[in-house]
């Protein structure tokens, strides 16, 4: 019999299986002890379509960036609140490309998704199916946005101790406590080359931080040159939005690492430490040739900005970088305003601050200190003189509770005594110009309050 004639019984030959025990499960009608104590069901490990918990989810996007098939995409849904620290996207998976690999899961920065241990379910109910306002993107068959219906049948999920992410932070380096209690010697002491290369590599871009960043920094961009070792790049990355970083890099409130989705899981990315060791480790002669790309074009046109604290120095930085001739007035002998004299030494010391303002300084900025406006010189001079006036003059004075008895003899402002603290650490000042007695009693517990405390 040839092999033509012999398919002919092909399919009876079969039929000797017919009463044979099968080796095999028909899951899901079938189950299998497989799991420990005695519980039902298939192995814990299988990877099948995802669950994704829409609440924890903050639509970062490490899913859709991993993924090797290119199943996932970022959709906007109307049904998803917006939040500080997260976006209206939601992943959905597209099951004609998605291979079941689970790296999405391993990635992903809130541990909201996950697998089931199902390879096929409906997705949306009889009456979700008859919304008419059911995006096309999850109508289809295949391409699904997953939820939380089938998070009773969990199949992969990804232990942290298991996780592609780095959740631990680079410890920094501090002052030791023998060492920084009698002293103002600064007391975070920066990242090493390789210490900063290691926390660069936790960031996975996904650019939640420049959200909550007041200006917006492009902070993704970098710390990926700090993790390629391209300092220079990454300073002129950090100069597209902000001309204080030595000053950011040590007191910024970085609600940028608020926002970090690492955090969710582990320590979020040490993002203002990281923009504290891009700048400190180019020199301020290098800066010119990293952040100037192009010739300043001069409009002939003058600027006077009254006030030379931090709203003054970054008006007169972008306003330069446009052309303006920018000429700086300010009351105090010394400018930065409450950078200068607000904050101790051992968090932001004068060297810092001096070049973040020796820059904007190279950039033909004039600074005129000792100038008060309005009594050494007049307001409709300048008005006359220059094309225009920018007032900066900041509050640099302190607040008062303005309870009974906060006038009295003895009851100084927080900003007042951190200013004469500063002026004695410069040497201007002797220690009995300083108010302290014996025992002093701070009332607060911000950051003002921990720094009159430590500081007196």
């Amino acid at each position: 019999m040839n092999y033509k004639d012999k398919s002919v019984f092909a399919p009876l030959i079969a039929l000797k299986y017919l009463f044979k025990d099968p080796i095999t499960i028909r899951y899901p009608k079938e189950e299998k002890d497989v799991y420990p104590e005695g519980k039902i069901g298939p192995s814990p490990q299988y990877r099948g379509m995802h669950t994704n918990d829409l609440d924890k989810c903050i639509g970062c996007g490490t899913c859709s960036e991993i993924c090797p098939t290119d199943a996932i995409r970022m959709v906007e849904f109307d049904d998803v609140e917006e939040k500080e620290g997260s976006t209206k996207e939601r992943p959905v998976i597209d099951y004609g490309r998605c291979c079941f690999c689970g790296f999405c899961v391993d990635v992903c920065t809130t541990g909201s998704l996950s697998m089931t241990r199902d390879y096929i379910h409906d997705f949306l109910t009889p009456i979700e199916a008859q919304k008419e306002e059911i995006p096309e993107a999850i109508s289809n068959e295949f391409i699904r946005r997953p939820d939380s219906k089938h998070a009773d049948n969990l199949g992969w999920v990804t232990p942290d101790e298991w996780s592609w992410l780095e959740l631990d932070r680079v410890k920094m380096p501090m002052l030791e406590p023998d060492e920084r209690w009698d002293s103002f010697v600064e007391i975070v002491r920066g990242y090493s080359k390789e210490e900063a290369i290691k926390e660069s590599q936790r960031c996975v871009a996904c650019g939640l931080c420049q959200e909550a960043c007041p200006i917006h920094m492009d902070i993704p961009e970098y710390i990926a040159a700090i993790w390629e070792d391209d300092v220079k790049e990454s300073v002129s990355q950090i100069y597209n939005t902000n001309p204080l970083p030595e000053v950011c890099g040590r007191v910024c409130t970085h609600k940028c690492e608020s926002a970090c989705s690492i955090g969710h899981r582990g320590d979020p990315v040490a993002i203002r430490w990281l923009k504290r060791y891009a700048v400190d480790s180019l020199p301020l002669d290098k800066y010119k040739d990293v952040i100037l790309h192009e010739a300043i074009k001069s409009y002939h046109k003058k600027v006077a900005v009254i006030g030379g604290g931090p709203a003054g120095l970054s008006a007169a930085y972008f306003l330069a970088l446009m052309g303006y001739k920018i000429t700086i007035f300010e009351a105090k002998e010394k400018v930065g305003g409450v950078m200068r004299y607000g904050i101790p030494a051992y968090r932001l010391p004068d060297k810092a601050l001096d070049k973040d303002i020796d820059f904007i300084k190279s950039l033909g900025v004039e600074i005129k200190t000792g100038v008060e406006v309005g009594k050494d010189v007049k307001f409709m001079d300048l008005h006359k003189k220059y094309d225009a006036v920018l007032i900066a003059t900041g509050f640099n004075k302190g607040r008062s509770t303005k309870v009974p008895g906060s006038d009295a003899e003895g009851v100084i402002q927080g900003l007042n005594f951190l200013e004469k603290v500063r002026d004695f650490v410069r040497g201007e000042i002797k220690l009995d110009e300083v108010p302290l007695s014996e025992k002093i009693l701070v009332v607060g517990g911000g950051n003002v309050a921990f720094d009159v405390s430590r500081s007196a």
